[in-house]
């Protein structure tokens, strides 16, 4: 049975889901893919360089919620070097998920492991 907490959060990945998300293709290598529904949104990390600099880094973060990763059985984390793709306003986007500021590219959002938060940068679009 889900406590409080768990139930929120499912609530929460659901209406995300609904009044913002966005249906994209998570592809892994040249063949494999999966088509699931994330938000995104542009959050900036700090972190300090090799020489003491503080070092600013935008990332698009994207949500995604863990049920959505189970693909016949089987679940579907988001890695390193995985891409998501996604066709919004007559442009492909093309997503690298990868590390920022010292943090690993795919970090849970809550303790129940309902709700992913996937680490990337837009590195193509195109019409």
């Amino acid at each position: 049975m889900l406590n409080l907490m768990q139930r929120s959060a499912t609530w929460f990945g659901g209406r995300l889901k609904q009044v913002a998300g966005r249906s994209v293709i998570l592809r892994r290598g040249p063949t494999a893919t999966v088509t699931i529904t994330g938000t995104v949104s542009l959050h900036a990390y700090t972190t300090i360089g090799d020489q003491g600099i503080e070092i600013s880094v935008v990332a698009d973060d994207w949500v995604f919620t863990a049920s959505d990763l189970v693909i016949r059985g089987a679940t579907i984390e988001p890695r390193d070097g995985d891409m998501i793709i996604e066709s919004l306003e007559g442009f492909e986007n093309k997503y690298q998920v990868l590390p920022v500021a010292g943090r690993p590219s795919v970090e849970w959002l809550d303790s129940s492991g309902l709700l992913l938060l996937v680490h990337s940068k837009r590195v193509e679009r195109r019409k």
